[in-house]
């Protein structure tokens, strides 16, 4: 009796017959027939028991997310300097989503993969274009405008159109989003958004600004940095807010200074900078735990990194240039170096500092007495850091990795 075989015709050619040729590539397209139906059965299968059993992890969004970088070509990506290359436009602003790179002017945005491929674009007017990117959203608000989009690195997943202009915006991963505007009859209104962009919070202030928001890791309390005016002075406020409830938590004022950051660091602690000093706060404290004067100082900019201050000023003198320090959460240098030039932009990725200066680029190891100094062109916007840590260099029509630039040795 001959051997069972699931994929023997029916029709049995008699012993010892040898088939046609057009009877064996029939025999062999109908077993590549049935292989391929299997595999289709078997990963259909595959998807639903990762929805049904993984649906928390596994949702739609993230499956379509992953389906952008299925390839089913052998292509070969090299990794070279250049990542990605785009119209030039004297506006543009970038950052990096999910190793995407995001590219926002006030025509639109568009987002390139890490093949430099463009993945998804969108067109839409703002004056003044913003971004922020956190873990799982993109945003673009037009400072002074009224309208926030939020993006994912193939769509627009949400518009909020405002009655009154965008003053300050802080965004935090999975957490949601704070907006200062205003309202009729009211100086200042803060709106708390969860990540889904339902708004969950509203406060209205009458006879205050505020001028910075800084949204709480967790989404569930911000502070405000605002000023107002009494008696011909002016005089700053900090104010901490629990979005489950209605007062402050905590409010303090700086008679005679100039509101100028605020932000969370590690730990919970909240900073606030002023014209005159800068303060560290313990969670729910009405006194500063340390201060810092910078009475006489020129300020330049503040930017916190990594749970880092780093603060930058102006140097008086016929030298110039410009000086940066480099602060933890207690105010304690960890670093200090002066500047030929102006400092445009600062920011420290591990233990390297990267500082920005018309035409260079310098890596300073904060670890070791070592610096590398990169010539980059006029255009270079800002340094932003990639998914593997690595600096990239954003300009007004590419962005590159720091590494393929030609670096320099510098005596510092």
């Amino acid at each position: 009796m001959p051997g069972f075989s699931f994929f023997s015709g029916r029709k049995r050619n008699n012993a010892g017959q040898t088939p046609t040729v057009q009877e064996f590539y029939e025999s062999r397209a109908r077993r590549i027939s049935v292989f391929r139906w299997i595999l289709i059965l078997l990963a259909t299968l595959f998807i639903v028991y990762g929805f049904l059993i993984h649906g928390s992890e596994l949702t739609m969004d993230n499956f379509r997310y992953m389906l952008k970088f299925l390839s089913f070509t052998e292509t070969d990506h090299s990794m070279t300097g250049e990542l990605v290359r785009f119209d030039y436009a004297e506006d543009n602003r970038g950052s990096i989503y999910k190793g995407d790179i995001v590219v926002l002017n006030g025509s639109g945005i568009s987002v390139y993969s890490q093949d430099a491929e463009k993945v998804f674009s969108f067109a839409f007017r703002m004056d003044n274009p913003r971004l922020v990117t956190t873990e799982d959203s993109i945003f673009a608000y037009d400072l002074g405008g009224k309208e926030v989009r939020i993006f994912n690195s193939y769509s627009q997943i949400a518009r909020i159109t405002l009655d009154y202009p965008i003053y300050g915006f802080s965004a935090v991963s999975n957490a949601g989003f704070a907006i200062i505007t205003s309202e009729k009859n009211y100086r200042t209104a803060i709106y708390v958004y969860d990540q889904y962009a339902r708004q969950t919070y509203r406060r209205l202030l009458s006879e205050t600004y505020a001028d910075y928001v800084a949204l709480r890791e967790d989404g569930k309390a911000f502070a405000l940095l605002g000023h107002y005016s009494q008696g011909g002075y002016l005089v700053s406020f900090l104010q901490t807010y629990s979005v489950s409830r209605e007062d402050p938590v905590v409010s303090v004022s700086f008679t005679g200074e100039m509101p100028l950051k605020v932000a969370w660091l590690d730990g919970g602690k909240l900073m606030a900078m002023t014209g005159s000093a800068l303060r560290v706060y313990d969670p729910d404290a009405s006194e500063p735990s340390v201060s810092l004067s910078l009475d006489g100082m020129a300020l330049e900019g503040c930017t916190v990194s990594h749970g880092k201050i780093l603060l930058s000023a102006s140097v008086s003198g016929l030298s110039g240039g410009s000086v940066l320090q480099v602060l933890n959460e207690r105010l304690e240098e960890l670093l200090k170096m002066q500047f030929e030039g102006a400092i445009d932009q600062k920011t420290l990725i591990g233990d390297t500092v990267y500082v920005m200066t018309v035409g260079e680029i310098r890596e300073i190891s904060m670890t070791e007495p070592k610096e590398k100094v990169y010539p980059v062109s006029q255009d270079a916007v800002c340094i932003l850091e990639n998914a593997s840590g690595q600096p990239v260099v954003f300009e007004k029509k590419l962005a590159a990795l720091l590494s393929s630039y030609s670096a320099e040795p510098s005596s510092g």
